[in-house]
This record gives C-alpha cells, sequence and structure tokens, in this order.
C-alpha cells in the first residue's frame, strides 16, 4: 500500500517537471524568436552587401 502511493506520488511529480519543462521551453522559444529573425536578416543583409563588393570587381 505504502509502495503504490509512493509510485503513484513520484509519477505525480515526474509528469509535472516534464509540463514544466515543455512549458519553460515553448516560453524561452516564443520570446527568442524575434532575435533569431533578426540576425538572420542581418545576415543576409551583410552577405548582400559582400557579393555586391566581390561582383563590382
Amino acid at each position: 500500500m505504502l509502495l503504490e502511493v509512493l509510485v503513484v506520488i513520484t509519477f505525480i511529480i515526474t509528469a509535472f517537471i516534464a509540463l514544466a519543462t515543455i512549458l519553460i521551453t515553448v516560453i524561452y522559444t516564443i520570446t527568442k524568436r524575434p532575435q533569431v529573425n533578426k540576425i538572420a536578416r542581418e545576415n543576409k543583409k551583410l552577405e548582400s552587401e559582400i557579393l555586391d563588393e566581390l561582383s563590382d570587381k
């Protein structure tokens, strides 16, 4: 009886940890996404400028 209660409590705690991890990952991804897009745009701009300079020579 005690063992079964401990197993159930452990399972519930593990489920909460898993849900918290997923939630934190989703929130982190949503908040970091604009910065990633901004960096990608800057990289494309720099790449096109470098290619323009190279094609001019």
